[in-house]
């Protein structure tokens, strides 16, 4: 999608993501000025789900072999990532540093293994329990989204009660996304042993480096911007 000489990869997170989240989003305002790729990650939107790697190394070598078989693996990119897309697009450019001309770390973590527990417990749990722990995961997520206070009254209850049933359907993609996932292949011990993006990689990179709000503060800490 789009045109011009700078090429871009935008990396989605797990489970409910797909590559619509930037198709639908950033990458209408920039492709007009650069070059942009998208992908669905294995086991997500249209891609194939398959028995066995769920490594950050998987994901890594999947974005690489996508731009590959798109002619354009001599081409330098701008990686950009959205929460675990943020972790491949690190990873990316500490595998792949000649082929990164700079990346963009969207709300993520070099090595979020708070959040790698949390999926290992939640996917395994009998079927009510997971539901009940992805209601609380999904609620606890969206409570820290607030109304704009300024609306008038009837606009931001019109939000409210669209936000209420943006929030149902999320969960039962997101249980449902959960469930092939855990029952189906080997992600849950491919997320448990998933290497990660160390300090000592972090302190290689030369290549520009941009966090993007809150969570990346741990990576502002690592890299040079």
């Amino acid at each position: 999608m789009g045109q011009g000489d700078d090429l871009v990869l935008l990396i989605h997170g797990l489970f409910v993501d797909n590559h619509a989240s930037w198709y639908l989003s950033a990458a209408p305002v920039l492709a007009p000025h650069c070059k942009l790729v998208m992908h669905d990650l294995r086991g997500h939107g249209l891609s194939e789900r398959p028995k066995s790697g769920y490594t950050l190394e998987d994901h890594v070598l999947d974005a690489a072999a996508v731009l590959d078989e798109l002619g354009l693996g001599d081409r330098k990119v701008t990686v950009v990532g959205n929460s675990f897309g943020g972790r491949i697009a690190l990873a990316f450019g500490v595998r792949f540093p000649e082929r990164v001309r700079s990346l963009v770390i969207v709300d993520s973590h070099p090595a979020d293994t708070e959040f790698t527990e949390l999926m290992a417990e939640t996917l395994p749990l009998p079927e009510e329990e997971r539901k009940q722990r992805i209601r609380e995961i999904w609620e606890n997520w969206t409570s820290e989204v607030s109304i704009d206070r300024g609306m008038a009254d009837r606009d931001a209850i019109e939000m409210r009660q669209r936000a209420e049933a943006f929030g149902k359907r999320k969960r039962a993609q997101l249980s449902k996304a959960m469930w092939q996932l855990a029952y189906e292949t080997s992600f849950i011990d491919d997320v448990r042993a998933a290497s990660t993006v160390s300090d000592a990689d972090l302190a290689g990179l030369t290549c520009p480096v941009q966090p993007c709000t809150g969570k990346s503060r741990t990576c502002e800490r690592r890299v040079s911007v």
